[in-house]
This record gives structure tokens, sequence and C-alpha cells, in this order.
């Protein structure tokens, strides 16, 4: 499949909790030497299942600086800094739908921000190497979709896990 090299989108920029209120995608995971630790920005992880129950996981780009080729939840990213993504849970809402239409191709019909549940909002750090890191307050959010899961990833592998196996 098909890969997003998340290089490309190095210069969006992502809500900080810093000295700058907005930073580059680049320098919200470059880490600092003496810290180890990046910028505090905010993320968004998004856990979607389908109506049995099963949750969508997907394997990151190989094109990604953070946790390359890992299996994780359905989608993570960050909310941009703009008026629509930038405050609250409202605003990583509109991100997860903006995402999982970009990394997913699942519809935006499909991803209703009043159908998405917010969960509550966990602090994060980890490296991922001796350059990058996450550091984030990431919003947890939840969403049933409707239908059997018939998501075309456009950018990673795919996979819906039930919670009977």
């Amino acid at each position: 499949m098909g890969c997003c090299c998340f290089r490309k989108n190095f210069d969006w920029s992502c809500s900080c909790f810093t000295d700058f209120p907005q930073a580059s995608k680049e320098d919200c995971h470059l880490l600092d030497p003496v810290k180890g630790t990046s910028p505090l920005h905010r993320a968004f992880s998004a856990f979607v299942f389908n109506d049995r129950g099963e949750l969508l996981l997907q394997r990151r780009s190989r094109h990604k600086v953070t946790f390359p080729g890992l299996w994780s939840n359905t989608c993570c990213s960050h909310p941009l800094a703009t008026l629509d993504e930038r405050d609250g849970s409202l605003g990583a809402k509109r991100a997860a739908r903006r995402k999982l239409g970009h990394e997913l191709g699942i519809p935006e019909g499909q991803c209703d921000i009043q159908d998405m549940a917010f969960l509550g909002r966990i602090l994060y750090a980890a490296p991922c190497s001796q350059k990058w890191g996450e550091h984030e307050l990431d919003y947890i959010l939840f969403l049933r979709k409707k239908g059997p899961g018939e998501t075309k990833s456009r950018t990673c592998e795919f996979y819906f896990i039930s919670p009977y196996h």
C-alpha cells in the first residue's frame, strides 16, 4: 500500500503549551538534547469501533519519524493551530474527523462530531529515537461507525480486532 511521507506536513502548525502558542510539527517532535523531551503540544487519539464492537487498528507509515511501522490505535495526530481545531475537545474532534478521512479514507459523513465520545485527556511523553519524540496532552476519542468496516486505508495497513479473540 502507498505511504504518506510524514515530513511533507512538517510545516503545519500545532498548538503548544510553551512560550510560543504554536510551532511546526517538526519543532513539536524534536527532542531537546538537554531535557530529553519535545515541547508539550496538543494531540488526539481516536479509537473507531464497527457495529460488531471490533476496534480498527492501523500500522503507522514507515515514513513517519515517530514510531514508524508500529501498530497503533485507529488514528493519532494533532489538532492544527487554526480557529476550528485549536481549542478543547471540540477542536480535537474536528481534527480527528479531518485525519480519519486523510489517513484511512473514512468519509466525513461517517465521522459525525456529535457521535464522537470524548473520554478525557492524558499527558503522554515518549522518546522514539535520539532525535524524535512525543510530549502531548492527548484527547481520547471513541467513535462507533456504522457498517461492517469496509474502510480502505490510503497510508498504512489496518486490521479490525475483536474483543472476543
